[in-house]
């Protein structure tokens, strides 16, 4: 091959090599900018399972303070509820069907009927809602999967392990649901369940602070650095501790009550996290699209750079006078 052949292939191969490590940078930015888009439409699903999730959380305790009444307490409250997890149930199939989500069985008419009736015991309908929750709140861990590797992902992840320690907390205020109008103190057996519980909705809260960013761990610390929560650790260390022989009615109502209002500030964070979580996916969007942009400006000045190259190395080529010797 001669000098003038290698010449021009060296040019070639250079401008070749540096539009296909453009091409592969295009490439990949057009393919993270895509799984932001699709972490934003579950995102928005995540919203909406949140809201959800609270209010069949709601509809579960007021099952039992309904079903261990017989019908006495919550009466009006219990069909009010059903109407309101109704309408979360209608806004979240509309999400999940334009993201093409596969649902599965949310028809609670039947368990519904049972407990109107009296069908039902308490343990058997709470099992019913748990695991619906439980579906749900599985269903958020998507998002993790699909999300690119990278801080989203952590989050999104670490946001489903907060609604699992929320989760646990509800659960709590289902199994005192049962109590609520009892005189009785709560039974060694109840007891250890709550305590279970709290084992497992720290182990989560842990996981979950970990596992977020600073800058959010930060945000929860402050808005649960106040007396209602420190309230509720220590009222329910009392009331379940070994040597706790006061659970009086007026004390379970307390802890009822402290507890509702633990959970309805969870829930408010829950949703500023996943508004946090969106304001973080946004400017990552804008950065990706603006490299895929700057990619293809540079692109098409390497194909004029090497258009111009290759007119030139003709034209010396032609005239000889790149091998007279200065």
């Amino acid at each position: 091959m001669s000098f003038k052949k290698k010449l021009k292939l060296l040019a070639t191969v250079s401008i070749v090599a540096i539009l296909t490590l453009l091409s592969f940078n295009i490439i990949n930015g057009y393919s993270y900018n895509s799984k932001l888009k699709q972490v934003e439409k579950f995102v928005k699903l995540n919203k909406q399972i949140s809201s959800l999730v609270h209010q069949l959380q709601k509809e579960r305790s007021i099952n039992a303070l309904f079903l261990q009444s017989k019908g006495n307490y919550a009466a009006e409250l219990i069909f009010k509820q059903r109407e309101l997890t109704d309408k979360e149930i209608v806004n979240f199939k509309k999400v999940a069907q334009s993201i093409q989500i596969k649902q599965f069985d949310l028809n609670l008419a039947k368990v519904r009927m049972q407990i109107t009736q009296f069908k039902v015991s308490f343990n058997t309908a709470t099992d019913i809602y748990t695991k619906t929750i439980s579906n749900l709140i599985n269903l958020t861990t998507l998002n993790s999967h699909i999300a690119p590797a990278g801080v989203v992902s952590q989050e999104l992840r670490a946001y489903s392990i907060f609604l699992k320690s929320k989760e646990q907390l509800s659960l709590k205020r289902a199994y005192l649901s049962s109590v609520f109008l009892s005189r009785h103190n709560l039974t060694n057996t109840l007891k250890n369940k709550i305590k279970i519980l709290s084992i497992k909705e720290d182990i989560y809260l842990d996981v979950f602070l970990n596992n977020i960013s600073t800058q959010i761990a930060k945000f929860y610390t402050q808005k649960t650095d106040i007396d209602l929560f420190k309230d509720a650790k220590k009222t329910i260390n009392l009331m379940t501790g070994n040597n706790s022989t006061q659970n009086n009615e007026l004390e379970i109502k307390k802890w009822f009550m402290v507890v509702s209002k633990k959970i309805q500030t969870l829930h408010t964070i829950e949703k500023q996290i996943l508004e946090k979580v969106e304001r973080e996916i946004n400017p990552t969007n804008t950065l990706v699209l603006l490299s895929i942009v700057v990619g293809l400006i540079f692109a098409i000045l390497i194909l004029y750079l090497g258009y111009l190259i290759n007119q030139e190395l003709k034209r010396r080529i032609h005239a000889m006078d790149w091998i007279v010797e200065p």
